[in-house]
């Protein structure tokens, strides 16, 4: 097993952990419609991924410029090309 695959099999279990675990919380940042949505089940990994995808913003613009992934994404993200680097205040995290 390489890395890359050892690395994929982290991910979807932790999304398979958000679903089980945070249920209520990914149906409501859920926004968008698929047929077969139950809230009364856990969602799958992609309906996680998509409300985390959804939340991200909100996450980052809450969260304290010390925060070490927040600092970062600060020195990955190019400020100039980022046209929401001051609302999620990466600037000040550089």
């Amino acid at each position: 097993m390489n890395v890359t695959s050892s690395w994929g099999l982290i991910a979807q279990g932790l999304l398979q952990y958000l679903a089980v675990t945070f249920r209520r919380a990914v149906w409501f940042n859920f926004h968008s419609y698929i047929r077969t949505a139950s809230p009364q089940k856990p969602p799958s990994e992609w309906v996680v991924s998509h409300a985390l995808r959804h939340t991200w913003p909100q996450f980052l613009a809450a969260s304290p410029e010390s925060l070490t992934l927040k600092k970062f994404l600060a020195s990955k993200i190019s400020l100039v090309r980022c046209g929401y680097a001051a609302i999620l205040g990466l600037e000040k995290a550089a």
